[in-house]
């Protein structure tokens, strides 16, 4: 078979082959001219140019079609069409990259045509055969992409309006989604203009949306990038209107109150947002696990090992953050950890020491750990704080009538026939059930003081005055009890 004739087909087939492609590139572009969307979409979509194929066609060629390509999508784009538009974004994106790469060509001394090669390499080992003369490896012309950063631009700048209006549409999913599209689009090649706030605004919009696992996936992303939120503040009063005005630079500040068009110029920092990122995304998998069955126990845990995990490593970056404290003990509850639950709400009281809800919450779990004496002293703390505090007088008087039962447990054990001993164990047992009687009602009276209307609080009171002998205070309060119950 004849060599010279095998290489001249081959050479006549890409010949042909890129015609066909620079013909169906401009059908493509002459229906895109004619507002026939449809059409001009099917024509380009037949362009065999590939990402993997492109390198062996003319750079002319690969630019149109990437061009016509990337106008075809942001034509459809602007007709509501948010995909085509992250569509036209990628294309143009990649159009940019491709002309700012090296074309390698050689000419095919049989055919006379040049011929397009995929590196250096290749292009060196074609012309080792011999076969190929002026090998050329210059820098692909700017046939296109010089003035689509505005094109780009504006694309990003319509989703990021598309997300607004869809958030005020309380449309959450496609907001979330088109603040992340106007971000990317911002951040890349062409428009070089990273706005991490959209990010932000979209995972909260997520949250918003209950789109917990892309709100977890966004939250995180910001945190591995060291995103904080902190900026730069620049407003004043506006003399003639009254209103708060903002400036982008303390220059434009400066310059207006000069003018005496603002006072009461000020210029601050916003807070680190880092603290409220970790408690939303240990909030978010602490619901995740809250909203399972109990028969899925160990999805539960998981959630909320998960939640330990975030906020955990939130507190050791921001150990002071009350916020991110209080969150945390709320998971160590959920995940049974109740010490560890103790531990952060005495953390938190070093920052807040007269929140009283915090001591109460100490004294419950305390008690439950039986630890009754860190119980007494957390509840005392928490009244001591909010007089009227009356969940914690009677969750105090609860918890010394608890030894109740176990008086009577004691009793019940002696013996029907007592001998010296065993009567004064009784009597002793009688005494300290009196004592813890007195103590109880103590508490009991403070949450009456501030609560008549408790009937459960009311029934405690009565029994214990009756078993006091306190027969007037008896009679008072089964007469206030009686009224209670008969309305």
């Amino acid at each position: 078979m004849n060599k010279r004739f095998i290489s001249i087909a081959a050479s006549l087939v890409i010949s042909v082959t890129a015609f066909a492609q620079e013909e169906q590139i401009e059908k493509a572009q002459d229906a895109l001219n004619k507002g026939k969307l449809d059409e001009a979409k099917n024509l380009i979509h037949e362009v065999k140019i590939t990402d993997e194929n492109s390198y062996s066609f003319d750079p002319e060629i690969v630019s149109d079609y990437l061009f016509v390509k990337g106008s075809i999508c942001n034509a459809i784009g602007e007709k509501g069409n948010d995909k085509a538009l992250v569509n036209a974004s990628n294309v143009f994106n990649k159009l940019y990259v491709f002309e700012k790469g090296t074309s390698f060509s050689a000419k095919n001394k049989e055919s006379g045509d040049y011929e397009y090669f995929k590196s250096q390499d290749d292009l060196d080992a074609a012309v080792a055969t011999g076969n190929y003369k002026k090998a050329k490896a210059k820098e692909i012309k700017d046939y296109h992409s010089k003035d689509l950063g505005v094109t780009v631009g504006n694309i990003a700048v319509k989703l990021h309006q598309g997300a607004i209006d869809s958030y005020n549409a309380k449309d959450y999913s496609k907001s979330s989604q088109e603040f992340v599209n106007a971000y990317d689009i911002y951040s890349s090649k062409l428009v070089g203009k990273s706005d991490t706030t959209l990010l932000y605004n979209a995972a909260a919009v997520a949250v918003s949306g209950n789109d917990y696992p892309s709100a977890v996936k966004i939250y995180t992303q910001l945190l591995d990038m060291n995103y904080t939120g902190i900026t730069t503040v620049y407003e004043g009063i506006n003399k003639e209107t009254g209103e708060k005005a903002v400036f982008g630079n303390q220059k434009d500040l400066d310059m207006q109150v000069k003018l005496g068009l603002i006072e009461n110029d000020s210029i601050y920092t916003t807070k680190n947002l880092q603290p409220s990122m970790y408690r939303s995304v240990g909030s978010i998998y602490l619901n995740m696990g809250d909203v399972l069955e109990e028969s899925k126990k160990e999805e539960k845990k998981e959630y909320y090992h998960k939640a330990l995990e975030v906020l955990k490593e939130g507190k050791s970056k921001f150990p002071g953050d009350y916020d991110l404290l209080l969150t945390l003990g709320n998971t160590y509850l959920k995940d049974g950890d109740q010490q560890g639950f103790v531990n952060a709400m005495k953390e938190a009281i070093a920052q807040d020491p007269t929140n009283e809800v915090l001591y109460y919450n100490i004294g419950v779990v305390s008690n439950d750990l039986g630890m009754k004496d860190e119980a007494k002293q957390a509840y005392k703390k928490s009244i001591e704080i909010k007089p009227d505090y009356t969940d914690a007088y009677i969750n105090l008087a609860a918890m010394i009538l608890g030894r109740e039962k176990e008086i009577n447990e004691e009793i019940s054990a002696l013996p029907i026939k007592l001998n010296k001993k065993n009567r004064a164990k009784l009597n002793n047992l009688k005494k300290e059930k009196t004592s813890v009687y007195k103590e109880a009602i103590t508490y009991l009276e403070g949450a009456y003081e501030y609560d008549k209307t408790n009937t459960a609080l009311l029934s405690t009171m009565k029994n214990i005055y009756y078993a006091l002998d306190r027969n007037d205070d008896f009679m008072k309060i089964k007469k206030e009890l009686d009224a209670l119950e008969a309305k």
